[in-house]
């Protein structure tokens, strides 16, 4: 849609001119405190003629700069222009929601692009952005809810300072915590500190899947022990190599704790003993050659 703009100064003149001549816009009842129903009551209390209902009016105290769609589908805003060139907008354009856009282009020719929109009943969309709360120290969420966190329901997102630890939390009354479902086609997580990989992951299919980084096989026997294509510190197959003893995995990433771990067989080998330590785990056998053991760890 393109919009055309008169000089700020002469159409401040002519408002004061109307509200002069036909007296104000609202007749606002007295009220003690904030009464949101009687308010909004007051600002809806128009006069005639309906042309002079847009402009600046005072009643008592109480001043009102108005700006009155002539039409449902019409505009009502305020537009913010660089050197003739509309920037941005703020009004209800179109509907009966607040639209918050910015402006690209030249005059006339600008392209008008949504940003935000708070709906009639208070929701917010935002667009090509994130809202955003900024801190240095405490904690610095941001909330999704249905009403103030403290009285009603809400996700939140929150980062924590003191403990360097970033939160998602599903919340009712700002203490009372309720079911957080997480949808998707899969769900990965990803680990680390300087970078990030990917550490599991829940398959389409509901499986889980443990995709970290692999083990380091020694005193596997010689040869060429192995460990299987998929396996991470938290679960695998491996195959000794000739006259094996034993064999040990030492993770990729040492545990807190020293893991707790079950080893199986699935070549039905017999082993004396494993033992785990927060970096390998060690596996005593029978001398044997390619004897596979089955490993899962958690901590």
């Amino acid at each position: 849609m393109m919009r055309r703009f008169f000089p700020l100064a002469a159409g401040v003149a002519g408002l004061a001119l109307a509200a002069a001549l036909y007296g104000p816009l609202f007749e606002r009842p007295a009220q003690a405190g904030h009464d949101e129903a009687a308010d909004v009551a007051a600002k809806n209390v128009r006069q005639e003629p309906a042309e002079y209902r847009t402009g600046v009016f005072r009643k008592g105290t109480n001043t009102y700069s108005v700006l009155d769609k002539g039409a449902a589908a019409a505009d009502a805003s305020i537009v913010f222009r660089d050197r003739r060139n509309a920037r941005a907008e703020i009004g209800i354009t179109g509907d009966a929601a607040i639209h918050f856009k910015t402006a690209t282009g030249t005059y006339p020719n600008e392209r008008f692009i949504d940003r935000m929109i708070i709906s009639v009943g208070g929701g917010v969309d935002v667009y090509q952005g994130l809202l955003r709360n900024y801190a240095t120290s405490g904690t610095a969420s941001i909330v999704a809810g249905n009403s103030n966190f403290r009285t009603g329901a809400g996700l939140e997102m929150s980062y924590e300072f003191a403990h360097m630890l970033s939160r998602i939390t599903s919340a009712e009354h700002g203490n009372t915590y309720r079911p957080l479902v997480l949808e998707g086609d899969g769900i990965q997580f990803n680990t680390g500190t300087d970078s990030v990989a990917e550490a599991a992951r829940f398959t389409s299919a509901g499986h889980l899947a443990f995709t970290g980084a692999a083990p380091t096989l020694s005193s596997c026997g010689s040869g060429s022990p192995a460990l299987d294509a998929t396996a991470s510190d938290n679960a695998g197959t491996i195959t000794e190599g000739t006259t094996a003893t034993g064999c040990t995995a030492t993770f990729a990433v040492a545990f807190a704790t020293p893991p707790h771990c079950i080893v199986s067989s699935p070549s039905g080998s017999a082993f004396a003993s494993y033992s785990t330590s927060t970096t390998a785990l060690t596996i005593v056998n029978a001398s044997a050659t390619g004897d596979r053991f089955t490993y899962h760890c958690t901590q």
